[in-house]
Order: structure tokens, then C-alpha cells, then sequence
């Protein structure tokens, strides 16, 4: 059971020919519609419990409001239609509103709805991240080192070019130092953390 319908390709001929490849059931993604039916069916014949020394019945009470489980359902299957995506993302919703308590959040009327857009969208966008996005993103900060790496082996290769010798490692060091310099007086390096990255461009620009 995988979740890529390529996985027997992206293996070796060894293994995939052990396989039995010509079996295999593919099962198409959920729709919206599939999906809003799974969670209803997780969901309702919820009731709300009493006050404490209340003696009236329990409640019904709606759990997501129609705009909530509309835009999550649609998320998912606009992403991967995976309903353990969608489980996720409603149990993790719920899960937010127990941690924080139901005066802070602010929830819906029973009725219509507790848990409303304004309280599923921002669960919605950590569950649904695209890890690989988040790992771009957080590069971000690295981008002052790459550049400077690549100014400094410029500036090593010239040297090395008119001197017909390595440069010396005070030169190298001078290079990283004056670069992380400019940029930190031009704010785009905090200056709290200059110094530790142009030390670490020190022994990248030796290591290559």
C-alpha cells in the first residue's frame, strides 16, 4: 500500500519484477463531496454537555460550520484528496479549541456551527504546508552566505590567477569578513549575527 501511484516505477528492476505489478488497485483521490461526507459521519450526534448542577439534556450542537467543512473539504481535494489529510486537519482544529479553551476562541453558535472559517484556516494552512516550500523558505536566511561564498572564491580564483599561488588564508578570511561587513551595515544581516556567519564562511570558502 503506497501513497505514490508510481512507486513500483521509482524502484529498481531487481525489486519491481518481484512485485506483482500486474494486481494493483489504484484508488482515485476523494472528492469534496466524499469528503464532507466522511467527516459528517465522524461528527454528528455531537452534544454539548450542561453547566455543572445543570439538570437540562445534553445539546446538539455542530461541530464545523457548513463554510468551515465546505473550504477544508475543498482544500483537500484540491491537494491530494488523502481523507487521513482531512482527519488530520479537523482533529487538529478541535484540538486547538480544547488547548486554548472555548472563551478565547471566540467559537460559533451551536447551532450553525462552533468551530467557523476564522478558526479551521490558520490549522488549515500548517496542515496543508508544502514541506519542500518550508524548506525553501527557510534558506531564506542563508541566501547572505551563499552570496558571500561566491564573491570570495571569485575573488580567490583571480587571485590565484594573477599570482600563480593560492592566496593567503589572512586574505580569504579578510575577504568574508569585509563582505558580512557591507552587508550588515546595509541591514540585511542582523549585526547580533554577522560575526557567526562570517566565521562559518571562513571554513566553507577553506573547505572548498
Amino acid at each position: 500500500i503506497a501513497n505514490a501511484m508510481q512507486l513500483p516505477e521509482g524502484m529498481e528492476p531487481k525489486t519491481r519484477s518481484r512485485l506483482n505489478t500486474t494486481g494493483r488497485v489504484t484508488f482515485p483521490p476523494y472528492t469534496a463531496a466524499h469528503l464532507e461526507e466522511i467527516v459528517r459521519q465522524r461528527v454528528d450526534g455531537i452534544t454539548i454537555a450542561p453547566a455543572r448542577g445543570s439538570r437540562a439534556a445534553p445539546k446538539p450542537a455542530k461541530v464545523f460550520s457548513d463554510v468551515a467543512l465546505s473550504m477544508m473539504c475543498k482544500q483537500i481535494a484540491g491537494h491530494n484528496g488523502d481523507g487521513r489529510r482531512l482527519l488530520q486537519l479537523a482533529a487538529s482544529a478541535v484540538h486547538q479549541v480544547l488547548c486554548r479553551g472555548h472563551e478565547r476562541m471566540d467559537l460559533g453558535a451551536p447551532a450553525t456551527g462552533l468551530l467557523e472559517v476564522r478558526h479551521v484556516a490558520p490549522v488549515a494552512r500548517k496542515v496543508l504546508q508544502d514541506r519542500f516550500a518550508e524548506y525553501v523558505t527557510g534558506l531564506a536566511a542563508l541566501w547572505p552566505l551563499v552570496c558571500i561564498a561566491a564573491v570570495v572564491r571569485e575573488a580567490c580564483a583571480r587571485e590565484a590567477k594573477d599570482n600563480f599561488d593560492p592566496p593567503p588564508l589572512v586574505l580569504v578570511q579578510r575577504l568574508a569578513v569585509d563582505a558580512m561587513e557591507a552587508l550588515v551595515a546595509r541591514g540585511a544581516v542582523p549585526a547580533a549575527v554577522g560575526g557567526g556567519i562570517a566565521a562559518l564562511l571562513f571554513l566553507v570558502v577553506l573547505r572548498a
